[in-house]
């Protein structure tokens, strides 16, 4: 996970995406309407690394659980980006995820879910 993380830091859209499997799907809790995939997701990035400069992330891991070669983990995370434009606000992203990934071996983790609990984007 912590390399997956790296990947976003560094915006390496290539590295980051190795994380998540081909089937992998996000939903957001409360919105039954919001679905997105691999392709979503690379797209999403992309725009985000366009269009914001990463400053900062804090990220905490809440709890882990394992079943079998499966795990379970609550993640906080808070991102302080800038905008890539003339714009000076600064623009606070807060999220609660529930992640489920399939384990590889040797550290190596495969997200194949994501269950966006809480978000909250709020600007300095």
């Amino acid at each position: 996970m912590e390399t997956i993380r790296q990947c976003y830091v560094r915006r390496d859209i290539e590295g980051y995406l190795s994380g998540f499997a081909k089937y992998y799907r996000s939903f957001q809790l409360n919105d039954s309407e919001w679905l997105e995939d691999i392709c979503g997701l690379r797209q999403k990035m992309l725009s985000e690394f366009e269009r914001f400069e990463l400053l900062s992330m804090e990220f905490e891991v809440l709890q882990v659980r394992f079943v079998a070669d499966r795990g379970y983990a609550h993640l906080r995370y808070r991102s302080r980006l800038r905008p890539r434009n003339e714009s000076a606000r600064i623009l606070l992203d807060s999220r609660e995820n529930l992640i489920v990934a399939k384990h590889l071996g040797r550290e190596k983790w495969l997200i194949e879910a994501k269950i966006t609990v809480s978000s909250e984007v709020s600007h300095e």
